[in-house]
């Protein structure tokens, strides 16, 4: 892990997990509203809870590059 990732941990994200439908593809959607627009999907739960990790890791990193730009 570079010094510029973020250790996000599924346990500190209160997430949401949503069964599949077949109006999202059959696949389980993921989502945590602490972090806008940080949802994932997925084929079973755990690889839709790692994909989730791995946005809320993308977001924050985002977020701390656009604080130390301003």
């Amino acid at each position: 892990m570079s010094k510029r990732e973020k250790e996000v941990d599924i346990h500190q994200l209160d997430y949401l997990l949503h069964e599949p439908e077949e109006s999202e593809g059959c696949m389980y959607l993921a989502e945590t509203h602490a972090l806008q627009g940080c949802m994932a999907w997925g084929q079973i739960p755990e690889e839709t809870l790692k994909s989730l990790v791995a946005v809320a890791q993308t977001i924050i990193i985002n977020e701390d590059d656009a604080n130390h730009t301003t």
